[in-house]
């Protein structure tokens, strides 16, 4: 039992490591306790469908994704032929630049496919490749991005021309009447002084009442003439 902990990992592993070892009386205690807690794995078969729907994930290589699904194949019943076998791990591909690459190894044994995705990865990583699968979607984030961008700057723009255009707060003001020019008087006309009654107030918002005050009489001052002279020196 010592040299089986070994073998474990995962669930099977915290499994045996919560277990009580002094329960167990012998190594048939232990396997029959195991198959009891694990034989459900036996009776949940995957089937060919299941296998095209498992994908690689993100943390993966390429090399430890098909060894995964290489094994999850190989529970498959009936089981699988090589030919099958690469066929649907080809199918399975969820990045269509793989998958375009390895239609064409369609009918090789599953070893080479695992190559040939080692090869596509190590050329995508070190630049030697384009994945364009993986440019298109940025090409789309990014125009996307810009268009959400420009529209959202249309939108301040607008926003910013409203405001300036009615500032917060900001009521109408009506200006009063513009004032009359007053012309003098000729000399010789009766002294009346010109008056203006004052005309009937606007109102202000946000000041106080304001009116005409009536203004004081104005008076052109006479010219005063003074006699000539006789000149001494006149005959």
């Amino acid at each position: 039992m010592k040299l089986f902990i070994r073998s474990l990992s995962s669930e099977a592993l915290a499994w045996y490591t919560q277990q009580d070892l002094h329960k167990w009386r012998g190594w048939s205690d232990m396997a029959q306790d195991f198959m009891d807690r694990f034989k459900f794995n036996t009776d949940i078969i995957p089937h060919r469908f299941y296998l095209t729907k498992l994908k690689k994930k993100s943390t993966e290589t390429f090399r430890e994704y098909a060894l995964r699904w290489r094994s999850e194949a190989a529970r498959v019943q009936p089981p699988m032929s090589e030919s099958e076998m690469t066929a649907t791990f080809i199918e399975s591909q969820d990045n269509s630049f793989y998958y375009e690459k390895m239609i064409i190894m369609m009918g090789q044994k599953f070893t080479v496919i695992i190559r040939m995705g080692e090869i596509l990865e190590e050329g995508i990583k070190s630049g030697r490749i384009q994945d364009f699968t993986a440019l298109h979607a940025a090409s789309k984030a990014i125009q996307y991005g810009s268009i959400n961008g420009n529209k959202k700057k249309k939108e301040d723009v607008s926003a910013v021309m409203i405001d300036q255009g009615r500032m917060p707060g900001q009521v109408p003001l009506y200006l009063n009447q513009p004032h009359q020019p007053i012309y003098p008087y000729q000399y010789g006309e009766a002294s009346q002084a010109l008056y203006h009654p004052p005309s009937t107030p606007y109102h202000v918002y946000n000041t106080q009442e304001n009116y005409y005050q009536p203004r004081a009489p104005t008076y052109n001052k006479p010219h005063s003439y003074q006699p000539l002279q006789a000149s001494p020196f006149q005959n």
